[in-house]
């Protein structure tokens, strides 16, 4: 939903493990000092792969850069365990986007469910309309060689193709009904 890879997850997830938890309650600065030479070292990845991480996260609003005026990362805490100084990676952006990155997440789970749906969809009616025309196939050839062509399709999107398959699909089923069902007593 971020537009950021398995590495960058993985950067962010090692990151996160190393804040503290009461650093993210209000007037706090939620900040790691980890260089990223150790960052690569956990990732088992390059310096400068976990530099295009960084980037990343940075620009889709997790993080900021907060390197002190030498360029090093470092944390001092007082005697209670307060931040008196804090340079490196801070997840204060994160904080201010936390609702808005609850939409994105929000949005992008409801695009998988329907997806899915369509995707059980496009199987569902396809079966259908090839079933068919197993039973009567100079009646039904034509609809499961239209429900083929759909299926194949590239340029369509999953949850075309099944819009495309159901309306297919209503046409067989005008074409014969099925007799009502009698009552079971």
């Amino acid at each position: 939903a971020l537009g950021i890879d398995g590495t960058a997850y993985h950067v962010l997830d090692i990151l996160l493990g190393l804040v503290q938890a009461d650093d993210f309650q209000a007037g706090k600065r939620p900040v790691v000092a980890i260089s990223n030479q150790r960052l690569a070292e956990y990732t088992r990845r390059t310096t400068r792969t976990v530099t295009r991480c960084l980037k990343k996260l940075v620009e889709a609003g997790v993080l900021a850069y907060r390197d002190s005026p030498t360029g090093r990362r470092y944390v001092y805490r007082g005697s209670e365990g307060a931040l008196e100084q804090a340079y490196g990676l801070d997840f204060t952006p994160a904080c201010f986007n936390l609702e808005a990155f609850k939409a994105q997440a929000d949005a992008f789970q409801r695009r998988i469910k329907a997806e899915q749906e369509a995707r059980r969809a496009v199987t569902r009616f396809s079966r259908a309309i090839a079933d068919m025309a197993e039973l009567e196939p100079a009646e039904f050839h034509g609809f499961a060689a239209r429900a083929q062509s759909i299926v194949i399709r590239d340029e369509l999107n999953v949850v075309e193709k099944s819009v495309l398959l159901e309306s297919l699909y209503s046409q067989v089923l005008a074409l014969r009904p099925f007799p009502a069902r009698r009552p079971v007593v």
